[in-house]
């Protein structure tokens, strides 16, 4: 779950039937090399647990050193630690075939060296490791060397059949996974886009105790999530009177900061 589903209605996915979240917490940018939150995390967070639904986490990674793995772990346990994290904390790294990508440059074994990091240090702040990525990167250490990474840390696959579960009843992977991605499209009760949807063959009879007392103030979501932007350099004449508000919204839940006047 990320900010590309827009705001959830997790009461609805909970009665759909769905036992367990991974939310996205944040990523690192390719532009500047900056960890940015994804910005409906909280909210997926406190509202996902609010409801019974039990919380794994993943982090978007594009660090070019193990000292940024390390640092995108210590940032991800820290974000996570006022929260009762039960299911893996994954590391999910994409996209590093493109020229443009800050990770071009590096070769598998460098790949999996910053994957390794993460996940060391993602145990040591006392989280599950877990490491994503998807069939045909995985298949015969393709683009990862994962038989470096299954021994110790559970392996996540995407990989969408044509006919998804439970038409196809597992992965055609054949490499150790413990959770399955079969669908990145899927439709469930409360999520207005297509979400992924994971099975996974492990699970947990308790909920986990944050790992901090911290309390966090209560998260809204972000009413900009699914809105597109882009940046003008404009005139703007109110014919009458024209209110800026705080959010993209006209309604009760946005709040006039001020009016433009002709």
């Amino acid at each position: 779950m990320a900010k590309y589903q827009g705001t959830i209605d997790w009461a609805q996915v909970a009665e759909s039937g769905v036992e367990f979240a991974m939310v996205r917490v944040g990523y690192r940018k390719q532009e500047d090399g900056q960890i940015y939150p994804d910005t409906n995390a909280r909210y997926n967070l406190q509202e996902a647990a609010k409801y019974g639904i039990k919380l794994g986490a993943y982090f978007f990674s594009t660090a070019i050193t193990r000292e940024e793995a390390i640092e995108e772990a210590n940032w991800v346990a820290d974000f996570l630690d006022p929260y009762q994290i039960t299911y893996p904390v994954a590391y999910n790294c994409e996209g590093f075939n493109d020229p443009n990508n800050r990770q071009y440059t590096l070769g598998k074994g460098e790949r999996t060296d910053i994957a390794l990091a993460f996940l060391k240090q993602i145990e040591k702040r006392g989280y599950e490791a877990m490491f994503y990525a998807s069939k045909n990167e995985m298949t015969d250490d393709a683009q990862w060397e994962v038989s470096r990474i299954d021994p110790d840390y559970k392996i996540w696959v995407a990989q969408y059949p044509e006919k998804p579960y439970p038409e196809t009843e597992k992965s055609s992977y054949e490499g150790i996974h413990h959770m399955w991605q079969y669908t990145r499209n899927g439709q469930l009760p409360g999520i207005p886009q297509g979400v992924d949807v994971n099975i996974a063959y492990f699970g947990y009879d308790g909920t986990n105790e944050s790992q901090s007392q911290e309390t966090v103030p209560e998260a809204q979501a972000d009413p900009e999530a699914l809105m597109p932007f882009r940046e003008v350099n404009e005139s703007v004449t109110a014919q009458n009177e024209t209110n800026l508000r705080d959010i993209p919204s006209q309604g009760d839940d946005s709040k006039v900061l001020c009016t433009l006047k002709n």
